[in-house]
């Protein structure tokens, strides 16, 4: 594990990850039973050295459970741009392959407040936005990302993208892990 964000805490998981705000390198960070974001900040600020062919982004319950994951071919990447769609080599959705027209889909997300974003497409407006994960570090201005603490963790629970507002949307996931695999 290079990597765990946890949700409800107001740190933003895009900085925690990219530049390693308000994280800790100590075991008990790597703990789940742990507030404090975890970063491996040799691994990432080293990530071209490191030798890494594959990446898996996953998402668990507060019962430590797995809900979802996503892998990707680590090779010839850095730390932000192996989260993309050419890198994707599995998710659980069956409409998000290599090719899959999308909007969004990086690190960044959207103003570096919907991040960690894989969004299929806005449709007239915040009740159309249909998507298969994003990470709300703040709120930015639809009813689907307000009124629950930030940062979030949300994902699509059927085997499709889902409206964001309306759909069969988790919200329940309470930690994000990064682990690499090395070649």
């Amino acid at each position: 594990m290079i990597f765990k964000g946890m949700s409800g805490t107001g740190v933003s998981i895009y900085d925690s990850f990219v530049d390693g705000t308000q994280t800790s390198e100590l075991d008990a960070a790597k703990s789940f039973d742990s507030p404090e974001n975890f970063r491996l900040n040799k691994i990432l600020e080293n990530w071209a050295c490191s030798n890494i062919i594959e990446v898996k982004l996953t998402l668990y319950s507060k019962c430590y459970d797995e809900l979802i994951h996503l892998t990707f071919n680590g090779t010839t990447t850095t730390k932000t741009s192996w989260f993309s769609i050419k890198h994707l080599l599995d998710s659980p959705w069956d409409d998000l392959k290599p090719g899959v027209q999308n909007n969004h889909f990086s690190i960044a997300g959207e103003k570096w407040k919907r991040v960690f974003y894989v969004n299929k497409h806005y449709n007239g407006g915040c009740p159309g936005d249909k998507g298969w994960l994003v990470v709300i570090d703040t709120p930015i201005t639809c009813d689907w990302e307000q009124n629950i603490p930030t940062p979030a963790f949300l994902f699509s629970s059927s085997d499709e993208a889902e409206t964001w507002q309306h759909g069969s949307v988790n919200k329940e996931a309470y930690i994000m892990t990064v682990h690499v695999k090395y070649g």
